[in-house]
């Protein structure tokens, strides 16, 4: 391996942003950085003087496929060559911790190792909560190792402010979905299955933005929305196969069914439980979970208000 870590960035018409992403990744020579461009329109990026040509230990691939985020990732895994993966969104950047991070972390035993992150405006830098699920799911994990760690292996479906050992996702042939969204879920819960040992630590290396237009917040259209359910299911069927249940009440995707429910919206709702089913995953499996929640979710509204009526 000629480096320590490689950090892999996918890239589509954001170039200003990739800069400032790039200004924060330091220069070392156990830094390898990977930049996939995802066929970016030419009349916006100027790919003669494309961020990070000219910068040291960097390969920058130019893919005409379009295929997204999650295929731009899995072109910078073929790519690297190092002990261990980073993963950022050109429209994010590292903390001015990750030169220790890098040192700190290099010869550490686990092979994935979580961290937090903090959460701006991309433009106006003001504080929003973007990656609070995520620093959340950690905290609790962190508090208690043994009761909480399937919150850090199985619900953190992001790939960045993590660092992952390359040889597991080698071995076990690890990679991104090729959707339109969520295409880092499958990535983030197969790394925390095969992982052999896993960490948390308490430092904030990578600023997560909010960017009007990104595709995280761009209108949920039916391709998007078939490709988030059919995620969902594929994860829920992994998840039942291998026996690790104990995560289901807990987990996203009943929020987002809850959600379909109190906006009242039958049919997309019906149809994400038939692609459970499609993909192996009763339907009456998935009802129970939300019964389960919401029941949960009752007993916790309960508790709060005699709690503050107690209080009061």
């Amino acid at each position: 391996m000629d480096f320590i870590y490689s950090i892999i960035i996918p890239h589509k018409n954001i170039p200003k942003l990739l800069q400032r992403c790039l200004d924060s990744i330091p220069e070392r020579d156990d830094v390898q950085v990977i930049i996939v461009d995802d066929n970016s329109d030419p009349a916006i990026v100027d790919f003669e003087h494309f961020p990070g040509l000219q910068r040291k230990n960097t390969i920058v691939v130019f893919d005409k496929s379009s295929k997204g985020a999650g295929h731009a990732r899995n072109i910078g895994i073929e790519h690297s060559n190092s002990k261990w993966l980073i993963f950022a969104d050109a429209d994010d950047f590292f903390n001015y911790c990750i030169d220790e991070c890098l040192d700190k972390y290099k010869d550490a035993s686990e092979d994935v190792i979580y961290f937090f992150a903090n959460s701006l405006d991309s433009v106006t830098y003001v504080n929003n909560n973007r990656g609070g699920a995520v620093n959340n799911q950690l905290e609790r994990y962190m508090s208690d190792n043994e009761s909480n760690e399937w919150l850090v292996r199985y619900e953190s479906g992001v790939p960045w402010a993590k660092f992952f050992k390359s040889n597991v996702i080698e071995k076990y042939h690890i990679r991104f979905d090729e959707t339109r969204i969520h295409n880092d879920n499958t990535f983030s819960y197969l790394a925390g299955y095969f992982a052999k040992r896993v960490k948390g630590v308490g430092i904030a290396i990578y600023c997560v933005t909010y960017r009007d237009g990104s595709i995280t917040y761009t209108e949920m259209d039916m391709e998007k929305f078939k490709d988030r359910w059919t995620v969902f299911a594929k994860r829920v069927a992994f998840m039942e196969q291998h026996n690790l249940k104990y995560f289901t009440y807990d987990s996203f995707f009943i929020t987002c069914l809850l959600e379909l429910k109190k906006k009242k919206d039958k049919t997309r709702y019906h149809e994400a439980l038939n692609i459970f089913e499609q993909n192996g995953v009763p339907i009456s499996l998935i009802k129970s979970f939300v019964r389960q929640r919401r029941k949960m979710d009752f007993t916790y509204k309960v508790k709060h208000f005699l709690y503050q009526l107690l209080k009061w």
